[in-house]
């Protein structure tokens, strides 16, 4: 009897242990999406729908970054400008330009925000001058910890997303983007299908941008019958 219920034993082990074992591989063969985890505009974009723009150049990790230059902004209309507003925009802007920290922009995943930084030594000096920013209307902002903040390292400061923004648009009739994608640290252009991928990307090529700025995401319109 004993011999029994050591075999019963066993047997419900591996079978829970199976289990296990293919719900985890099921979770690992799910391409992510941009919101599942963080991930760093360095690191090629984990999702398969989701591609940097090939933009004519050959780009690695070295390759270098640059603003855009005065002379492209003075030929920006003032409607494609980054302005610092009152809007919640308007001040990372200014909190990207007035200090030494290279702020980037901030999201929250689950219970956690992140916090792009290009000196990410500087989080608690990120964390102080975010909370002391004035609140929005609606549902009353949570307030930023040591405990539920993180930092990622931000390849672009938020003034240079959007001044790139503004600059791109400024050449582009602003359908499916472009624009800034917080979570991901990056400028983003959405397409129903890779005609409107090549189009986008053969415009892309034409206005010398640098590497790893702009990411093309194939997106899907479900229309209600």
């Amino acid at each position: 009897m004993q011999k029994m219920t050591k075999v019963l034993k066993n047997a419900v082990l591996v079978v829970a242990t199976s289990a296990l074992a293919c719900r985890s591989a099921s979770r690992a063969q799910r391409p992510p999406s941009h919101m599942d985890m963080p991930v760093n505009a360095r690191g090629a974009p984990q999702d398969s729908s989701v591609r940097f723009a090939d933009i004519g150049k050959t780009c690695g990790p070295e390759s270098p970054t640059f603003t855009v230059s005065r002379e492209r902004m003075d030929s920006v209309p003032d409607t494609f400008r980054a302005r610092v507003n009152a809007s919640t925009y308007g001040r990372w802007y200014d909190l990207s330009t007035r200090t030494s920290m290279g702020f980037g922009g901030v999201f929250r995943h689950r219970k956690t925000h992140y916090v792009f930084l290009a000196d990410t030594s500087q989080l608690r000096e990120a964390i102080t001058a975010l909370n002391a920013m004035p609140s929005e209307p609606g549902p009353p902002r949570i307030k930023l910890t040591r405990r539920n903040t993180r930092a990622l390292h931000a390849h672009w400061t938020f003034a240079q997303l959007a001044d790139w923004v503004a600059y791109i648009a400024s050449h582009h009739p602003p359908v499916y983007g472009p624009h800034v994608q917080e979570p991901n640290n990056w400028i983003e252009f959405g397409v129903l299908n890779d005609g409107e991928r090549q189009r986008v990307q053969a415009f892309l090529r034409t206005l010398d941008l640098p590497c790893d700025l702009v990411v093309i995401r194939r997106i899907e319109i479900h229309r209600t019958k």
